[in-house]
């Protein structure tokens, strides 16, 4: 529970208006707080354009999620699972044939100067699940991440994933890279799932996820097929002297296929309804129901095997946790589980996620709060960035009530 929300709000805006003071430390942010009722928090501070200081942000300016998608998409398919369309159990290949045809490529199998496929693919003892696909354990990773995705970028780079189309799902541009159900990498797994999702409904999973989950929770402004870039913030880069330039090339006109993994645009009000959803326990604040709630309960918790964990994003996030913390877990709504409680005061057990662009968001099941910073600046990992959204997130829980519990 939030106690003196004048004063929250009048803090908030303050770390805010700092971060922005200097367009070459941060060009614009929109954040927002919200409990399971209403928002408590929402506003934008900054410049849309570095070079433009009459394009002010906007509350209701959109944002180009990135990950910040995945949730959405894994929302989907607990729809489905509830529906009992799905099995998150039994492979995946039951859904979609082709990605039981993918075998595992490792740096032997690939040439990693030129991208050629120099040993035929091992066929995985393991089946792909959809378990596996939504937890990261299946296999699939990026090209920033992994030398063989980077590798595979070289052969025939007009197939890939920015302006993909159902070609970019093949074995020589998303393979395998271990055994499925054996390690935890983060990768392409729910842009996988978006194209069960749409093989199951019979729908773009874009038209999928508005008739759903959208649309029930008000969320006006959310869409795969976003065509007004002027009502956005820019993607920005930070260069290597400090400088922060506009990456014009971007916003990449809409791909044909719907990924469930990225492609979603949004502001950080509607972002803020849907994290409602999971703090009503599967439904709107308005009382519309999207998951079961015992799917939901069910769902956010760790499904990580024993020994496996989320090991390094919140330290790489700069919380100086200790050496020995616990690995963080990860959850079947496509989010990470806090291991421990972090300096911040988020709670062990609290869900989170983060997209490439320096957004960031946090749901506090045990509090009943959820907070979301909207940024659009590369690289990942910022360091302006990750030192004005950790005071943002310390001084929400500053106002956190130290006896409010939900459970």
């Amino acid at each position: 529970m939030i106690v003196d929300k004048q004063g929250l709000v009048s803090e908030l805006k303050t770390v805010l208006n700092e971060a922005t003071s200097n367009p070459n430390t941060m060009p614009g942010v929109i954040a927002g707080v919200t409990d399971a009722k209403k928002t408590l928090f929402l506003e934008a501070s900054g410049i849309k354009e570095v070079g433009h200081p009459e394009a002010k942000v906007g509350r209701d300016d959109r944002l180009y999620l990135f990950s910040c998608t995945k949730a959405m998409t894994v929302m989907g398919a607990l729809i489905l699972y509830d529906r009992k369309l799905l099995n998150f159990d039994i492979p995946a290949s039951t859904y979609l044939p082709l990605i039981g045809d993918i075998g595992i490529l490792d740096e032997e199998s690939v040439d990693l100067e030129t991208g050629e496929i120099k040993l035929p693919p091992k066929k995985p003892n393991n089946p792909v699940t959809i378990r596996h696909l939504i937890t990261h354990t299946a296999g699939f990773s990026y090209s920033f991440l992994h030398p063989v995705y980077m590798a595979l970028t070289k052969v025939r780079p007009e197939v890939n994933g920015l302006q993909a189309t159902r070609a970019y799902f093949c074995q020589e541009k998303i393979p395998l890279t271990f055994e499925p159900g054996t390690e935890w990498a983060y990768g392409h797994n729910i842009d996988w799932l978006g194209v069960i999702i749409e093989e199951v409904s019979g729908m773009k999973l874009g038209q999928f996820l508005q008739k759903e989950i959208f649309a029930p929770a008000h969320m006006d402004h959310t869409t795969f097929y976003f065509t007004e870039p002027y009502t956005t913030l820019k993607l920005h880069m930070r260069g290597g002297n400090g400088d922060v330039k506009w990456l014009k090339k971007y916003p990449l006109k809409v791909p044909e296929q719907d990924m469930g993994g990225q492609g979603c645009w949004s502001t950080v009000g509607d972002y803020l309804k849907f994290m409602r959803i999971y703090l009503n326990d599967g439904q709107t604040a308005e009382g519309t129901r999207i998951i079961k709630k015992s799917t939901m309960r069910y769902a956010m918790q760790n499904h990580l095997p024993i020994g496996l964990g989320v090991s390094t994003m919140m330290n790489d996030a700069g919380w100086d946790l200790p050496a020995d913390a616990p690995l963080d877990g990860f959850s079947l709504t496509g989010h990470g589980v806090n291991g421990v409680q972090l300096p911040s005061g988020r709670p062990q057990g609290a869900v989170y996620w983060s997209g490439i662009g320096n957004l960031y968001y946090w749901i506090d099941y045990k509090n009943g709060i959820a907070g979301f910073w909207g940024q659009q600046l590369l690289p990942y990992l910022d360091g302006p960035s990750l030192e004005y959204y950790r005071r943002f997130e310390t001084t929400v829980y500053n106002h956190v009530s130290d006896t409010s519990t939900k459970l």
